[in-house]
């Protein structure tokens, strides 16, 4: 099996790297881990086979580790001129600093880039010399190679130049809400803007999440109320106030161009 492991909540493991860029935050900052934290894995290996580029390279391994803690990455405007804006939302919604926020594998398979039709899939080749150089300077990390099983059972790695070691414990799977699909699009100006769609969430829950992440979201229902200013609306009393049923809205947008 290699390095892979059957996650057992509350059992401490270690787990050997030679790439930090790979691993995500809570593996460098000895925290608990879950399948989430692989999912962290598969948004690096996308943008760097879209990119040929190591989204948190720095001029040294410290540095490159407090970007990956800061989730500080942008999306290098040479290397991704040509991808499309699923393909870019998709690593998006895979490189999130909060494990409990990042798309599960079964969302990640319903993602519009992954259901594109193939007529709508561009045909243009991907230039691969940022690729090969990356794959260089990944091949020069290790100059031995040994039985990775070995090692994921704990086997001797002392030839092996460059790896570290991140102790960790497992962590349980986090089954409470989520974002919806923060999706790229575009506006007037060429300047990439958010849409939130909130979805089997209630109105409250909503409210409160929209508004940490800095949302601007109205509802049909309160649209509707605007337009009709005329009609005298009653009231809502305190037992209406405290219903949580969720509204007839589905989408939220963010008006703020970032």
């Amino acid at each position: 099996m290699g390095h892979a492991r059957l996650l057992v909540p509350g059992e401490n493991i270690r787990m050997l790297f030679s790439a930090p860029e790979y691993c995500a935050p809570e593996i460098h900052h000895h925290d608990l881990v879950t399948t989430a934290t692989d999912m962290w894995s598969v948004g690096v290996m996308a943008y760097a086979l879209l990119s040929g580029l190591n989204p948190f390279a720095a001029e040294s391994t410290t540095k490159m580790i407090e970007n990956i803690s800061n989730c500080e990455y942008v999306f290098d405007s040479e290397a991704f001129k040509d991808i499309s804006l699923e393909a870019m939302d998709f690593v998006d919604r895979l490189l999130v600093k909060d494990r409990k926020l990042r798309m599960t594998a079964h969302e990640a398979l319903e993602h519009p880039w992954l259901k594109m039709k193939i007529e709508h899939v561009s045909k243009k080749v991907i230039k691969t010399l940022r690729h090969r150089r990356y794959y260089q300077t990944l091949v020069k990390k290790t100059d031995t190679i040994v039985s990775s099983a070995r090692i994921a059972y704990g086997g001797t790695f002392k030839n092996q130049r460059g790896l570290a070691v991140g102790k960790v414990k497992i962590g349980t799977e986090y089954h409470g809400l989520r974002t919806g699909p923060v999706m790229h699009g575009s506006a007037e100006e060429v300047r990439p803007v958010l849409v939130c769609r909130g979805r089997a969430v209630s109105w409250r829950s909503a409210v409160c999440l929209c508004v940490s992440l800095g949302f601007f979201f109205s509802s049909p229902a309160s649209q509707a109320g605007r337009q009709q200013t005329d009609v005298p609306q009653p009231k809502p009393t305190a037992a209406a106030a405290e219903k949580d049923d969720p509204p007839s809205w589905s989408r939220v947008s963010l008006s703020t161009l970032v």
